[in-house]
Order: C-alpha cells, then sequence, then structure tokens
C-alpha cells in the first residue's frame, strides 16, 4: 500500500476498473479531470480513498495567470498569498464535505459554484442596466 497516487498528467485514470484495484490513503494530482465520471468520486469515499478535486488541488496555475493578467500587472506578493489560501480552502472543503456526508468533489463543485453566482450578482449589481441572457428572455 502506498500513501499517495499522484496523478499528473493523463485524465479519466480514476475509472471502473481501475478503483477496484488502488491501494492508497490519497490521491493528489495536477492531471485535470482525473475521474472518468462524477459517479466515480463516491466509489473512492466508499474505498477510504482520499480524493481532493483536481482544481482545488492544481488551482495554483490558474491563480498565478490571472494574476498576471490582472489590471496592475504580475504581483508575486499576490500569486502567493493567493496560492497560499489554497490550503485553507482544501480544509474547509474536506471538514464541510465530512459533516455533510458529501464527497470533496460534491462539496468543492457547490462551493464553486455559489461563488460563482455570488460574483456574477455583485457585477450586476454594479451595473443596474446590464442584464443576463437569461434575465432578458
Amino acid at each position: 500500500m502506498i500513501d499517495f497516487l499522484v496523478s499528473c498528467a493523463l485524465g479519466g485514470v480514476l475509472n471502473d476498473d481501475t478503483i477496484p484495484t488502488l491501494r492508497c490513503a490519497a490521491i493528489m494530482g495536477s492531471a485535470n479531470n482525473q475521474l472518468a465520471e462524477d459517479r466515480h468520486a463516491p466509489m473512492l469515499t466508499e474505498r477510504s480513498i482520499l480524493y481532493p478535486p483536481d482544481f482545488v488541488v492544481n488551482a495554483g496555475g490558474v491563480i498565478s495567470i490571472s494574476v498576471e493578467f490582472g489590471v496592475n500587472g504580475y504581483q508575486p506578493e499576490v500569486a502567493r498569498a493567493r496560492v497560499d489560501a489554497i490550503e485553507s480552502q482544501l480544509s474547509s472543503i474536506l471538514v464541510e464535505a465530512d459533516a455533510r456526508g458529501l464527497t470533496p468533489t460534491e462539496t468543492a463543485t457547490e462551493m464553486a459554484r455559489e461563488r460563482i453566482n455570488r460574483a456574477c450578482s455583485e457585477k450586476l449589481a454594479e451595473r443596474p442596466g446590464l442584464t443576463t441572457a437569461r434575465s432578458s428572455r
């Protein structure tokens, strides 16, 4: 048995064929879309394999690029602070998932949707004449 499986290059590697053969405590990789399908997250939980979602674990690259293309140009201290926050965000996801009996993937997805909806609502509030495609129908 190994402690961590680090899947870094290929998506879809966690599937019906591979999950039953895994002998690890956790999967922490940087590959995108490691789950072949969303239904595979509960399979990992049932096997007591911790799977923090890839879009949280490998968010550092996207965060760094978002700072680089920001209005003020690249600010390494801003990028570092945001990347450092991944740890506390992941901790919050794991605690919330455990408390609610959900997988970390379900919890992280729900939290991301809430964050996106909140940001969109704030932008719409800042610009009263702006409407979404959905609201203008």
